[in-house]
């Protein structure tokens, strides 16, 4: 009787495992793993059995490998690692000053990511990172009236940063004084002189 092999294709998740196939036949089998990703723990028997195999974690794209039992092949499937991250804020609001801001990454471990900007007065002092940790920037100091607004970009997202403008001088006070205060004036009338003095 030839050999009865169930499944002939196995997919597996990211994170690896250990994995079973069962064997069924009449006579002596041996198995090898064509990838170093794939290693057998138990792989040998007569008539009816069981192949364990260890895959371990996958830090790519997604990847196929193959058992060869007794001249058959069992296909293994492991999924992709997902490098899918979020970062916070979305927006950063930021004082007429500037100074330093961080951005906030979440991703696995295994997935590196770079930082950069778009506005010539925004520093990256992160360039580079993996994994959930904070990318640091540094805002000049803005000296026009005008608020600006430009962009980071941290693990492939779009940051907003808005920075306030300097305020306007607040408006001027004026004094002033008035000589005499009071005065009288004849029934006839006439003119009157008054000193006005402002400072």
């Amino acid at each position: 009787m030839a050999l009865a092999i169930s499944p002939l294709a196995v997919e597996v998740p990211r994170t690896g495992g250990t994995f079973h196939v069962s064997v069924t036949g009449s006579c002596s089998w041996t198995t090898t793993s064509e990838a170093d990703w794939i290693v057998v723990t138990h792989g040998s028997g007569a008539d009816l059995g069981t192949i364990t195999f260890d895959i371990r974690p996958n830090t790519g794209a997604e990847r196929q490998g193959r058992l060869m039992v007794g001249g058959h092949a069992v296909t293994v499937t492991q999924a992709a690692l997902d490098c899918s991250s979020t970062v916070e804020p979305a927006t950063v609001s930021l004082e007429t000053s500037g100074g330093f801001f961080q951005v906030r990454v979440t991703a696995p471990e295994e997935c590196a990511w770079t930082a950069e900007s778009d506005a010539s007065w925004i520093e990256a002092r992160t360039t580079a990172g993996s994994g959930s940790r904070e990318a640091l920037f540094n805002a000049h100091d803005n000296r026009n009236r005008d608020a600006r607004e430009g962009r980071v970009r941290v693990a492939g997202r779009t940051v907003r940063v808005v920075q306030a403008g300097v305020p306007a001088p607040p408006p001027t006070e004026c004094s002033y004084s008035i000589l005499p205060s009071f005065n009288v004036v004849p029934y006839q009338g006439g003119e009157m002189n008054v000193l006005v003095t402002t400072g």
